[in-house]
């Protein structure tokens, strides 16, 4: 029988790291965690069939590595951008890339050059946003997709943008993402104080449930609209 899609938010400390499995055991991670470590350990330990990066990703030592790594491997290095579309054959699993955009990208600054992806299987859809700022954000809420429309950024999880900052989940994108849970990846007792409460707040004003790694460890949402904790600070659920 066809098993449920799932995403697994998982508990790396300040960074993120997200698993998706899809129904037909498709695996996907997006994110290494705060030091790419898990990026790295993937890429030596299993059989990858593609590494996914921006376009700036090579402009930095650590995604050099990382690209380096990869092609030692035998693994294709892809570099996408706002408008392309990865299909997986054999799977339903698809994604849309949307940030960055062509000419809009950090100007050395890694976090605004982050991929923004919007990834749906088993009729489940998310949005992980990595460490963009509310200027990303708010160009691509006024952004344009295929000619005229506005992007979709609707999505039923989002991964909140660079962890749970102040600087980031902007109301105007949030109203566009519509999305009714939200995860946060960061570090219990980081310095930075996040995930910020008036970023929170912002979140639950927008209507959507969040929960985070520091207090509730891995978190897992599927398609059939369960959500499991694994670590969890508050015992967590089965």
């Amino acid at each position: 029988s066809e098993q449920r899609a799932g995403v697994h938010f998982l508990d790396v400390g300040q960074g993120d790291a997200s698993l998706i499995r899809t129904t037909e055991g498709r695996t996907v991670l997006i994110d290494g965690g705060p030091d790419g470590a898990a990026l790295f350990a993937a890429i030596e330990r299993y059989d990858a069939g593609q590494l996914i990066v921006p376009p700036e990703n090579s402009d930095w030592p650590l995604g050099q590595r990382l690209e380096e790594a990869a092609r030692a491997r035998g693994i294709p290095v892809r570099e996408v951008e706002h408008g392309d579309r990865i299909w997986f054959e054999g799977d339903d699993l698809r994604i849309d890339v949307l940030w960055p955009m062509r000419g809009g990208e950090g100007g050395g600054d890694p976090n605004a050059a982050s991929l923004v992806l919007r990834a749906s299987t088993g009729g489940m859809t998310v949005l992980f946003t990595g460490d963009i700022g509310a200027k990303e954000e708010v160009h691509l809420a006024r952004a344009h997709c295929d000619g005229e429309r506005p992007c979709d950024l609707r999505a039923d999880v989002l991964k909140v943008a660079h962890q749970g900052s102040r600087s980031s989940s902007t109301d105007l994108f949030l109203r566009r993402a519509e999305a009714s849970v939200a995860v946060i990846s960061a570090g219990a007792g980081n310095p930075h104080g996040h995930p910020h409460a008036e970023t929170v707040a912002r979140l639950e004003g927008a209507g959507a449930e969040v929960f985070t790694t520091p207090r509730h460890g891995t978190v897992s949402v599927f398609s059939d609209g369960s959500i499991r904790f694994r670590g969890s600070r508050r015992g967590g659920l089965p």
